[in-house]
């Protein structure tokens, strides 16, 4: 009888499975936001921002701008092309299977929303790193028994979050992009948020946009399985990677909401001291360069201090904000036209975020380019994915950086 019990398990389990394939929103049909939300039906999508194309940032300053041998500025900052940006989509899925650990959504015939894969494609290639999954004859399937505990929601759903959410930068552009799309329905009690538990400060950001609690479902980072679910393309980071109108609509949402509680710091130097093991880049010079710098009459400050209405105040009223590159720069939208913005560059971590949405709020942009230090960067295999290792130290010219934000304070008027 053993062999028939085993026999009898190996086709339950074939039974049980479901193989996946990835598919684009744009394989969905195409629908309006009304229908997108009220009328139940098969996958489709709606299309908030359609494809956009504009010339190269005009407000690119080599004056705030320093380079060396070892760290040139990258060149897509100087050469003469234009920008795209993708088209921002929200999928909508009945009876989705929902893997809140990446923010995958994916429908019961095994298709897996490409866009919301992301972070998993990342580390994972052929998917098999998703919890119920296994390689079986050169295809990735999924155990459907994996769902015989999963939650099932009833009400209309939105997931927002993906694997990087923790990050402050991906928070605001991938997140509280998709959040604020849909702020109406939500505050009303048309759609809720299902999401991991999210942690104090994401919940205060939540309040400050006018998100009811009751709104809010977490439901740790499992799987839940959704009657009817809004899926956002931002979940692939695109936002981060080409910010545009999608991240400008969030950004004049917040605006009016800052709440100052102090004297205007129109000077910005945005510290990373202080931030311990939090801080996987360390600028190792940096408490001198601070010292230098509020001499000449910046402030160093830390964001994730402040409550998100002082923050959203604080980065209104800037009229220079510089600093090693990192999430802080995500709120730089706010400031005002004009506005100089400076990163400050280690070249492992020279990517166009901040580049490209400055051009979105006709800031001035600049870049000085540090230089990592020798062996404090090792390369990593992650299941035969060879990547550079996140940790890193690195070092500045003091007088470059003293240079350019005295320039940039010159330009502020």
């Amino acid at each position: 009888m053993a062999p028939v019990r085993a026999l009898a398990r190996r086709l339950d389990a074939i039974q049980s499975t479901t193989a996946l394939t990835l598919t684009p929103m744009g394989d969905f049909a195409q629908v309006s936001d009304s229908e997108l939300l009220l009328r139940p039906g098969n996958p489709a999508f709606w299309e908030a921002y359609p494809e956009m194309n504009f010339p190269r940032h005009k407000g690119f300053s080599q004056e705030l701008s320093h380079e060396t041998t070892a760290a040139p500025v990258p060149n897509w900052m100087t050469i003469d092309s234009g920008c795209w940006t993708p088209p921002v989509r929200f999928a909508r899925i009945n009876d989705a299977i929902l893997w809140l650990f990446d923010g995958i959504a994916m429908t019961t015939s095994g298709k897996v929303i490409n866009e919301s894969a992301f972070t998993l494609l990342e580390r994972s290639p052929d998917l098999t790193a998703m919890t119920g999954t296994q390689r079986r004859r050169l295809r990735t399937v999924f155990d459907r028994r994996t769902l015989q505990d999963a939650e099932v929601i009833d009400d209309p759903v939105l997931l927002p979050t993906n694997g990087w959410n923790r990050a402050f930068g991906h928070w605001i552009y991938d997140t509280l992009t998709a959040i604020n799309t849909f702020i109406e329905p939500i505050r009303s009690g048309r759609l809720r948020v299902v999401m991991p538990e999210a942690t104090a400060w994401q919940r205060s950001w939540l309040d400050l946009l006018g998100v009811p609690e009751k709104a809010i479902i977490e439901a740790g980072y499992g799987y839940v399985k959704a009657r009817h679910a809004i899926v956002p393309s931002s979940l692939s980071i695109q936002n981060v990677r080409y910010p545009g109108p999608h991240t400008v609509a969030l950004i004049d949402g917040l605006r009016p909401l800052g709440q100052s509680h102090g004297p205007a710091c129109p000077y910005l130097y945005l510290s990373r001291l202080g931030r311990g093991e939090a801080s996987h880049r360390t600028l190792v010079n940096e408490e001198n360069l601070v010292a230098a710098l509020e001499r000449i009459g910046y402030v160093a400050v830390a964001p994730e201090a402040l409550t998100p209405a002082e923050q959203v105040a604080l980065f209104a009223q800037a009229r220079v904000i510089l600093g090693p590159v990192g999430s802080a720069f995500a709120l730089s939208g706010l400031a005002g036209p004009g506005t100089s913005i400076v990163e400050i560059l280690p070249p492992p971590a020279a990517h166009s975020w901040i580049y490209r949405s400055s051009a979105n709020f006709n800031h001035l942009y600049g870049c000085i380019m540090a230089e990592v230090i020798e062996d404090s960067q090792r390369d990593l295999d992650s299941g035969g994915i060879k990547r550079a290792d996140w940790f890193y130290s690195y070092q500045v010219d003091h007088d470059a950086v003293i240079s350019i934000a005295e320039h940039a304070i010159e330009l502020s008027g």
